[in-house]
């Protein structure tokens, strides 16, 4: 009896490869969005540090000199995050796209799986029936053989 062998294996292995590489460009989209957001995280924990820090300043009745220093970086940190959270809508886009685009080739994939598996159920049920009939001739030659 012969092994299962499927024509279209070269097809099939590429499909997997393509979903693969799809899937591991999703996580590094996903790890870049991740980044982003721990980065925007940042940047407003120093704009709140920094906007209480001039608060504080105030207080202590200093010249407005001083105090525009502050400012001036709470508008960079300020212009920093917006950036930023365009940077992140941006990916999180990227990111979606992605998603559709791991889907479409296990999509793919899952068509060329599905043909193998058909394929080799057939294939197993032909060889049981081939064993099948050589038990039967087995038999019958052995009865004619008593008889």
């Amino acid at each position: 009896m012969g092994r299962f062998r499927f024509n279209l294996q070269t097809l099939l292995q590429h499909r997997e490869d393509q979903e693969q590489t799809a899937r591991d460009e999703l996580l590094r989209r996903s790890f870049r969005v991740q980044s982003e957001m721990r980065r925007l995280d940042e940047l407003r924990a120093k704009a709140k540090a920094t906007a209480e820090e001039m608060v504080a300043r105030q207080a202590e009745n200093l010249p407005h000199g001083e105090l525009d220093g502050y400012r001036l970086y709470l508008d960079r940190l300020r212009a920093e995050t917006g950036v930023c959270e365009e940077n992140l809508a941006r990916l999180r886009m990227e990111v979606e796209e992605q998603k559709k685009a791991v889907v479409e080739a296990s999509k793919r994939r899952k068509t060329i799986s599905s043909l193998r598996e058909k394929k080799e159920k057939a294939f197993t049920l032909e060889q049981e029936k081939a064993w099948q009939k050589e038990m039967d001739d087995l038999v019958v030659v052995r009865y004619k053989g008593r008889a």
